[in-house]
């Protein structure tokens, strides 16, 4: 596969982007427990820690793209119809980071189990390449489509609104999966 394959080590920050919003959600609905348990002091402070999380996961989900719009190598050819993949986004969101609301950021209990099938489900995130399945992505002002290219499908992300039907030039980022640089 020509292009900058994703490496293990992107797969798992781009997993991690698509969870990075939860540690303040969290930390937000349980502050009075954790307060409690921790003190004002600590809490503000683990509040501000799960912030810079969000950001470092952004900011390096943000280099990962980047490199892919400095790439110069050999493109592959890109023409098919084109559908918008916010809901398989949406139903990733809805499925794997909603139930973890129901943590209760105090409960050494609640957090193993939870970490458990965290941990699960980034390795089925990873195993799997499915680094489009990322709420995140809509953040960095990514857009996710399905391609139809003739017997197959391809996902492709990119920065630019299709309609109907895609075509341009294209990156190869893991097995079925296409990015789309700024022209």
């Amino acid at each position: 596969m020509d292009g900058p394959v994703l490496t293990l080590a992107a797969k798992a920050i781009l997993f991690m982007t698509s969870y990075c919003p939860l540690p303040i959600i969290i930390m937000t609905k349980d502050f009075a427990k954790i307060e409690a348990a921790l003190g004002t002091h600590m809490t503000i402070i683990s509040l501000v820690g799960a912030a810079l999380f969000v950001l470092a996961c952004l900011f390096a989900a943000r280099a990962i793209f980047r490199r892919y719009e400095r790439y110069r190598g050999r493109l592959a050819k890109l023409h098919g119809p084109a559908e918008a993949g916010e809901r398989h986004t949406l139903l990733y969101f809805i499925t794997y980071v909603i139930p973890f609301m129901a943590v209760n950021a105090v409960d050494p209990a609640s957090i193993a189990s939870y970490s458990i099938i965290l941990v699960v489900t980034a390795y089925l995130y990873v195993k799997s390449g499915l680094v489009y399945l990322n709420p995140t992505l809509a953040m960095l002002r990514l857009n996710v489509y399905k391609v139809s290219m003739g017997e197959r499908d391809v996902i492709l992300i990119t920065r630019k609104r299709h309609r109907g039907a895609a075509s341009g030039e294209i990156i190869p980022m893991a097995e079925g999966i296409y990015y789309e640089r700024r022209q």
